[in-house]
């Protein structure tokens, strides 16, 4: 745990001196992977499929606001959408302008979660998303999670029926907009996996705030464990084949699982082991506070540990000199 601890301060070292470089780094691939999985998943419009404009595409979103990305990859979507069905492309469009009414108005901080989520889906490990924002965030998360489902749905629903929906979007644009309509929000599994996730997040929320000892490591076991139990549950009595098979979500969870746990040192270290109760009392309370030190290596310590290192191997030469003499 320590070596964790002390890669974590460095990674704290590094990005506060180039944080700048990194978030644009960050928000570049990103933007790239978001536009490969839209591209694979929906790429009629063979500009957009361009490798340079991919790029470009990526560049600008490594210098412009998160924000400002994930409308650009929401645009993609429409642009290939309009390129099958124009009707079908106005509806997609309307969804995106109400979710950048309703979600980017309150929640624009995790605009990016619209991209990570379909990202996710596609590697079968979208359960790790609402355990991570249970720990690091709150219920409002929900909404984020609810839209970056549903783009991803409209993704794979394209994709799983793409030579079907070209060939009716060259005959009527309509029975395309009637069949993304059944498909997406005539699913039962579309609400299903919305509830899930909203379920597992709250569940990861409330459990994370409980004073009990190693509270984080068992919201995140818990919500992962729940997260199989229900995905189960919803694949013996639902179609949930656009979203994960009995074996998918097995593993998929247990791999949340394990990534959600390490990941929690990242943003939660705590000692339990100093843990300290102090009771006091003002005109009008009594208080009775639990006080947990967080984890911290200093960066003072790795100095001093590698100083310790130099000294010992220059005390080694040293003494191999004296004996030589």
């Amino acid at each position: 745990m320590y070596k964790i601890l002390e890669f974590r301060e460095k990674i704290k070292v590094l990005y506060s001196k180039y944080s700048m470089y990194i978030d644009a780094a960050l928000k570049f691939i990103i933007a790239l992977v978001g536009m490969i999985v839209i591209n694979s998943s929906i790429g009629t419009m063979s500009v957009l499929k361009n490798p340079l404009v991919v790029v470009i595409v990526a560049l600008v979103g490594a210098l412009v606001p998160k924000s400002i990305t994930v409308m650009i990859l929401m645009l993609t979507i429409v642009a290939h959408v309009f390129s099958i069905a124009m009707e079908a492309a106005a509806v997609v469009l309307v969804i995106f302008v109400l979710m950048y009414l309703l979600f980017f108005r309150f929640t624009s901080k995790e605009s990016i979660v619209l991209v990570i989520m379909p990202v996710l889906f596609f590697l079968n490990i979208p359960y790790i998303l609402p355990i991570l924002l249970g720990l690091a965030a709150s219920p409002v998360s929900i909404v984020s999670v609810a839209f970056g489902t549903l783009v991803y749905f409209i993704l794979n629903v394209i994709g799983q029926n793409y030579d079907a929906i070209v060939k009716l979007g060259n005959e009527d644009g309509f029975k395309v907009l009637s069949m993304l309509i059944d498909d997406i929000f005539a699913n039962p599994a579309f609400y299903f996996t919305i509830i899930a996730f909203a379920m597992v997040l709250v569940l990861v929320y409330a459990l994370k705030r409980l004073s009990m000892d190693y509270s984080w490591i068992i919201a995140a076991c818990t919500g992962g464990i729940f997260e199989i139990i229900v995905f189960v549950i919803g694949n013996v009595m639902l179609d949930m084949s656009l979203v994960c098979s009995v074996l998918s979500a097995v593993l998929g969870g247990l791999i949340s699982v394990a990534l959600a746990w390490f990941l929690q040192f990242f943003i939660h270290s705590v000692d339990y082991t100093r843990t300290e109760r102090v009771q006091f009392e003002d005109d009008d309370y009594y208080y009775y506070v639990k006080a947990v030190p967080k984890v911290k290596v200093a960066t003072s310590e790795m100095k001093n540990d590698r100083v310790r290192k130099v000294n010992a191997k220059q005390s080694k030469k040293a003494e191999s000199v004296k004996t030589k003499e």
